[in-house]
């Protein structure tokens, strides 16, 4: 069986909810994780190991199993959080997944600034 590869979509909405959910979120056995298996067409399985690489690499920095757009997105959400919560609430709605409670806390508290 070959590996469905994540699209950008995907990633930059998983980043978004990691930026805005306690780390338990993205185990597979929680609401979360499932939620977004489920609009992404994917185990929550796949979503908890891509949810600790995000994790891994933001915590240890390169690493060499975790992909270049993982690490890109996982960069452009420490370091641009607002560009991350609005591109992820884009996807949303474009995509129609029902997750924008997950990712949209970060775009609303820059609204009040």
């Amino acid at each position: 069986m070959s590996k469905v590869l994540w699209t950008e979509a995907e990633i930059v909405v998983l980043c978004a909810a990691f930026a805005n959910l306690d780390f338990s979120a993205g185990d597979d056995e929680k609401g979360e994780s499932r939620r977004i298996a489920k609009a992404f067409g994917r185990t929550s399985g796949t979503v908890d190991m891509q949810w600790r690489n995000i994790k891994k690499y933001l915590a240890n920095g390169d690493n060499k199993k975790i992909g270049e757009r993982v690490k890109y997105w996982a960069e452009t959400t420490l370091n641009r959080p607002h560009v991350v919560s609005r591109l992820s609430v884009h996807y949303c709605r474009e995509k129609d997944w029902d997750l924008l409670d997950l990712v949209a806390e970060g775009e609303c508290s820059n609204d009040k600034k």
